[in-house]
C-alpha cells in the first residue's frame, strides 16, 4: 500500500486537508493551554497592591467629587480596577519659558493636579501587575479610569506590592 497516491494521503485525504487539520488541532491546544493557565494564575497569585495615578490640570470640582473609598473602573472595558485609598491635590503647574529664555514653573489658575492612590486585588508575576487579574498596570502608562461621578485620564507613577 502506498502512503501517497495521486497527491492524496492513503488514497483518501488530500495533503492540504491534513495540514489544515494539524493547524486547527494546534490552535485548539494553544487556546486550552492559555485559558487553563490564566485560571491557575488567578487562583494562586491573588495579591493586594497599590498604585498611584497622577491626573493633571483638572478643575477643583473634580477633586471635590472624588472620595476615599470610591470604586474605580477602567473606562474602556468597565472592569473594576480598585478602590481609592488616598487623594492628594496640589495647584497645577506648567513649565513656562520666560522672556530671558529661562524656564520656570508657573501655577495654572483654576486648575489642580491630583495624586490618586488606588488599592486592588490582582496578579503579580515577575513585576507584571494585573488589576483584578485582567487589566495590566504599567509604570508610566496612561490609564483611562472612571468612578461613579468622575471620568479622567492619568499616568501611573508608582506601583507597590503590599506585604501579606
Amino acid at each position: 500500500m502506498k502512503i501517497i497516491k495521486d497527491k492524496k494521503l492513503f488514497g483518501k485525504l488530500n495533503i492540504v486537508d491534513v495540514i489544515l487539520i494539524i493547524v486547527i488541532l494546534i490552535l485548539i491546544v494553544g487556546v486550552v493551554y492559555k485559558l487553563s493557565d490564566k485560571e491557575i494564575a488567578v487562583s494562586k497569585n491573588n495579591q493586594v497592591f497599590n498604585y498611584t495615578v497622577k491626573v493633571q490640570n483638572v478643575r477643583p470640582t473634580s477633586a471635590d467629587i472624588l472620595k476615599v473609598g470610591d470604586i474605580v473602573y477602567e473606562k474602556v472595558s468597565g472592569t473594576q480596577i480598585g478602590k481609592v485609598i488616598n487623594i492628594v491635590s496640589n495647584v497645577a503647574q506648567t513649565d513656562m519659558e520666560m522672556y530671558n529664555g529661562n524656564i520656570e514653573k508657573k501655577e495654572i489658575d483654576g486648575r489642580i493636579d491630583m495624586l490618586i492612590e488606588i488599592q486592588t486585588d490582582g496578579i503579580i508575576n515577575n513585576n507584571e501587575y494585573l488589576a483584578n487579574g485582567l487589566i495590566r498596570i504599567l509604570y508610566g502608562s496612561n490609564l483611562q479610569m472612571q468612578t461613579k461621578y468622575l471620568d479622567c485620564t492619568g499616568v501611573i507613577i508608582n506601583i507597590k506590592a503590599m506585604e501579606e
